[in-house]
Order: C-alpha cells, then structure tokens, then sequence
C-alpha cells in the first residue's frame, strides 16, 4: 500500500467519522426545527416521527400573538448584555490587578475572591434577596443584574488571575522601555495575548444568563 493511498484512506475515515459527530450533534436542532412546525397531533403521532406531513405555523403565531415572547426575549438580551459586560470589564481589571500589582491585602484579596466563589449560592440567596428588598430593587433588571454580577464576579476574577500570571513580566516591561505606560501596555500588550479567554467568559455567562429563562 502506497502512501498516497494510506492518506485517502485516513482522509475517509476522518471525513466518515466528522460526518457521523456532525450528525449526531445537530440532529436536536433538526428535531426542534421540525417539531416547531408539525400540527399539534403529529407531534403526538410515533408515524414518521422525522418527517413533516403537514407543516403549519400555528405554532409560532400562538407565540407571537398570544404571548409576551418578544417583551421577555428583550428582557433577556437587556440583562445579559449589561450583566456580560460589567462582569469582563470588572473582572479583568481586578484580575489584572491582583496578578501584576504589589499592594498590602493583595494575597488576601485573591483568597477571598476564591473563598466567595466556593460558597454555595443557596446560602447567599436570603441575604441577596433582604438586602435587594431594603434597596426596592425586587422584581426589577437592576436586582437581576446584580444578582448574576454576585454569583459571577469571583469566579470570572480568580479564572483570570491565572492567565494573566502566565503572561511574562518581560513583554508588559520592554513596551515600558519603549514608551508605553502601564495602561497602555496593559491594552496593547495583556489583553490581546488573554482574547481567547476574554471571548470564552463573555459567550459562557452571555450563554448561561441567555438562556436560564425569558425574564418577565
């Protein structure tokens, strides 16, 4: 057997095996797209349960008219973008702070962020929801979004503390040299080497806080 041949043997393999993944993980999405559009008594049926007899949008007329699902859908983006946002901002200066700059408390700060992000939050939901209740701010974004920033600031924190302890002093240090003050080496240097992890917090908490329930 030639080399050549070895190559496009492994090449079928590979494409086989991609294709039966590629399948197996999009098929919830193939069911739910065909699902939405089945009438209420095919959904119900076992005939040809991968196939649409009789597509119908009566389903999604009932979610545009008869239910608030654009208001809650609103609701979510609102909540997660603001709450996305603040969470990376705040975090990744805090991060950086806590793995770059010498100040007195500065180890103890950095427990303490590790320690709050092991309490369970079932403890924390009395004392958030009294101290949301003398603030008036139940049943409103605001308290929502201060609600995730809580649960979500330490662990976003403590999880950037180490990537930012693995970029080298000696980069942040040579565009000191060359001009740059610590901000702007921070900009220019830090957070372009720290993207990866940056874009995996914002799709992971957009994700998470997106998708935990259409806010009413």
């Amino acid at each position: 057997m030639t080399l050549s041949t070895e190559r496009r043997i492994i090449t079928v393999v590979v494409i086989i095996s991609l294709t039966f993944f590629l399948s197996f993980a999009l098929f919830p999405v193939y069911w739910m797209s065909i699902t939405s559009v089945k009438p209420s008594h095919e959904i119900s049926s076992t005939e040809n349960p991968l196939v649409v007899l009789r597509p119908t949008l009566e389903h999604y007329h009932k979610l545009f008219t008869k239910t608030r699902f654009l208001y809650w859908f609103k609701n979510s983006v609102v909540v997660s973008g603001i709450a996305t946002s603040i969470v990376v901002i705040v975090a990744s200066f805090g991060a950086y702070s806590l793995a770059r700059l010498n100040f007195r408390g500065r180890k103890i700060i950095g427990r303490s962020v590790l320690f709050s992000y092991l309490i369970p939050r079932i403890i924390l939901a009395i004392p958030l929801f009294t101290i949301l209740g003398i603030l008036k701010l139940t049943d409103t974004l605001t308290g929502l979004i201060l609600s995730y920033l809580t649960f979500a600031l330490p662990f976003c924190t403590w999880l950037l503390i180490g990537y930012f302890q693995s970029v080298p002093t000696e980069l942040e240090e040579s565009a000191q040299i060359d001009g740059c003050t610590r901000v702007q080496a921070l900009f220019k240097i830090v957070f372009p080497l720290v993207t990866q992890v940056l874009s995996l917090l914002v799709f992971l908490h957009s994700h998470s806080r997106g998708t935990n329930f259409f806010t009413r």
